[in-house]
């Protein structure tokens, strides 16, 4: 919190600023994740900089500004590949208030840097869309954005827009099946194809159909399957999909990080 009895005061700058940190070179792609809670007066602002430790200095993140109140908390998230193998990164939140007007200011949590091997539009242009992926309940965050699921497993897939930008678009769940290395293309922006697989759209209705589903406010969408065994070798690259022209970075689709699911 800027203050945790007092609101803030009138015509200050308050800074939040990290240690450096070394990121080693990585094949993926990093991504920065905070969740940001502010209750403004007007002609207040809030960002989040970052040094490299290339001499620039500080530079504002893309998308980072906020100069209103969020009513809750806000998430960001949004890739960093500049910071791959330099050795002093810093990160630092930045309020800034004038002269006239006061309130309580900003909060932080959750503030996170993961490698994405699959990175969607949600990390690269920061689009508001999240899929999280449970095996039997417990979250996949398997390495390089890879999980196994046993035989006897049920996989879980939530998609969700953290700040309702989202919600109401026609969303697809979009899986492909193949066995081996595949040959990943970028036939479309921030959607991950494999070349020579089988492509399924998956909605909540049954187990392979085609169809649409839209996006629900708050809990969002949910698919659940149950893997018997006897597939092994496979793997299935999954990625949420939603089409809402205007609310998105490209003007008509958003895509999440995706995950590769190897089956044993």
């Amino acid at each position: 919190m800027t203050g945790l009895a007092s609101n803030y005061a009138p015509s200050t700058v308050h800074e939040l600023t990290s240690p450096r940190f070394e990121f080693p070179s990585a094949t993926g792609t990093p991504v920065l994740e905070y969740h940001v809670h502010t209750d403004f007066a007007s002609g207040e602002s809030f960002f989040i900089e970052m040094d490299i430790g290339d001499g620039a200095g500080f530079v504002m993140l893309p998308d980072s500004l906020l100069n209103m109140s969020t009513g809750g908390w806000f998430r960001y998230r949004r890739a960093i590949p500049s910071v791959a193998g330099q050795p002093g990164v810093q990160f630092r939140f930045v309020m800034t208030s004038d002269s006239s007007g006061e309130a309580e200011g900003v909060a932080i949590d959750d503030v996170s840097i993961r490698i994405e091997d699959y990175p969607g539009s949600e990390s690269l242009e920061g689009d508001d869309l999240n899929m999280d992926v449970f095996l039997d309940g417990q979250l996949a965050l398997g390495q390089n954005s890879t999980e196994t699921i046993q035989p006897g497993e049920t996989v879980t897939v939530i998609t969700s827009s953290p700040n309702s930008l989202l919600v109401g678009g026609d969303y697809y769940l979009v899986s492909e099946a193949f066995f081996g290395t595949p040959n990943f293309a970028q036939a479309a922006p921030d959607i991950w194809f494999a070349l020579g697989t089988t492509t399924f759209l998956l909605d909540g209705g049954a187990e392979f159909p085609l169809g649409i589903q839209v996006l629900l406010p708050s809990f969002g969408a949910l698919h659940s399957y149950s893997y018997p065994g006897g597939a092994a070798g496979l793997s299935l690259m999954m990625q949420a999909v939603v089409v809402k022209p205007g609310a998105v970075q490209n003007g008509f689709y958003a895509s999440s990080d995706a995950l590769l699911l190897s089956f044993n």
